[in-house]
């Protein structure tokens, strides 16, 4: 199940044959799915656009729809501070970045009721500050 608070992309990724029928709109914020209604859950390169402020709440509304022992996966961009940024010359305007370091990035899944399982941190180049990746459980 796909869910992005943009039409759209969803209307994009309802012309991929495997998203067909499995796009939902909706706010990561408040997440329209029933309680305990996911194994897992995937957000790659999504949640580093929230004001770090709402990153908690996220992560609660994330844990509250994850069975017991569901799995997140997640990456974020590495680094420290947050707020616009033009990371790209093919992306039209300005995007919204928080960066996270490993250790304050684990503290935030932590609190939120998670056990951390695994950390990939990637390293800076010309580009980025680097990623990281990381692996809950659902506590």
């Amino acid at each position: 199940m796909g869910l992005d608070i943009s039409h759209a992309l969803l209307v994009a990724a309802q012309a991929t044959e495997a998203f067909a029928g499995h796009v939902v709109q909706g706010d990561m914020l408040l997440l329209p799915f029933a309680s305990h209604s996911f194994e897992g859950a995937w957000a790659s390169g999504s949640l580093h656009h929230l004001e770090k402020a709402h990153l908690p709440s996220t992560l609660r509304e994330v844990w509250r729809v994850l069975t017991l022992g569901g799995a997140l996966f997640l990456s974020v961009e590495r680094g420290t501070g947050e707020g616009l940024a033009y990371p790209d010359a093919d992306v039209t305007g300005a995007r919204y970045y928080a960066h996270y370091e490993p250790d304050e990035l684990a503290s935030f899944i932590r609190d939120a009721g998670f056990d951390v399982v695994r950390v990939i941190a990637g390293e800076s180049n010309e580009r980025s500050g680097g990623f990281i990746a990381l692996t809950a459980l659902r506590r």
